[in-house]
């Protein structure tokens, strides 16, 4: 399959060998360049916003895992019978998030 730029560059070239007057040739030769050029930063911007999508995910990935990572420290801590405000400020939980997690440890 084709990548859109080579399908434009593939109907320019067939646009080409289909005109049989010099004059539209020439005309075509003469925004051919535009054509190519859009074609082409519209493909970059494409590969940017992937890019970019890419990026995202990363840093969302790092950010849940960061989150789950306190969590799993808060749920150890609160199996070793440590006090609440301890967990509070080692995990920069607040209380109503620990009570979540101490409810979400007896279901």
């Amino acid at each position: 399959m084709l990548e859109p730029f080579e399908r434009v560059r593939s109907a320019i070239d067939a646009a080409h060998n289909f005109c049989n007057d010099e004059e539209q040739r020439m005309i075509m030769r003469k925004y051919e360049h535009k054509v190519l050029d859009a074609a082409f930063y519209s493909r970059q911007r494409d590969e940017e916003k992937y890019s970019d999508g890419k990026a995202f995910g990363k840093i969302e990935g790092k950010i849940e895992g960061k989150a789950e990572g306190k969590a799993e420290c808060a749920r150890n801590l609160l199996a070793l019978k440590i006090p609440t405000d301890t967990i509070m400020k080692a995990t920069g939980f607040s209380m109503e998030e620990i009570d979540e997690i101490r409810s979400s440890m007896r279901s």
